[in-house]
């Protein structure tokens, strides 16, 4: 669900070099996802494969509903997606009553009424219902911009730059 590719079965710890260290650190993000951050910087990553293996001593401290609050974190930390999947469900709604509608009114006309109310009342709550949500989507949409923006995350981070280090000039 979100733009930062965090790779399967990665652990939590690493050695990173200073620079990586540096540019993680001018984050001013308070609710830090480490695993997104550490990918969203974009430094060369090498892998060092082994083999897990069963705990022997005690058990994890990491239970259901920590591990589920985590990726809930990771989501949210990097990704607007579930508010854009409020207004495309809205939308669907909205569009869904509206062809339900056309043809609740086709049977009516040719057929009559069954039910008196009920048709009014269930096309009714599915149209505002439809609308509200789609309406809250895009409310959302502008609502998760602003988050993005407010994190203030640098635009790149520069690995290479072929100017010259300003303290070693000073030496």
């Amino acid at each position: 669900m979100t733009d930062v590719k965090n790779p399967y079965g990665a652990m939590d710890y690493r050695m990173m070099t200073r620079q990586m260290v540096d540019s993680i650190l001018e984050l001013g993000e308070v609710q830090r996802f480490s695993k997104g951050i550490f990918s969203w910087v974009g430094f060369n990553t090498k892998w060092i494969t082994f083999k897990t293996v069963d705990r022997e001593l005690g058990k994890s401290s990491w239970k259901f509903s920590s591990l589920f609050k985590y990726a809930i974190d990771g989501i949210t930390c990097f990704s607007v997606t579930p508010l854009r999947f409020t207004a495309v469900m809205g939308a669907i709604i909205f569009f869904l009553s509206l062809i339900y509608i056309i043809v609740t009114l086709i049977q009516t006309l040719f057929f009559g009424i069954q039910t008196p109310g009920y048709v009014t009342t269930l096309c009714a709550v599915l149209f505002l219902g439809g609308l509200t949500e789609m309406s809250i989507g895009i409310l959302g949409e502008y609502i998760g911009r602003i988050y993005m923006e407010s994190k203030d995350r640098p635009i790149y981070i520069t690995k290479f730059s072929n100017f010259e280090d300003e303290d070693n000039e000073e030496k």
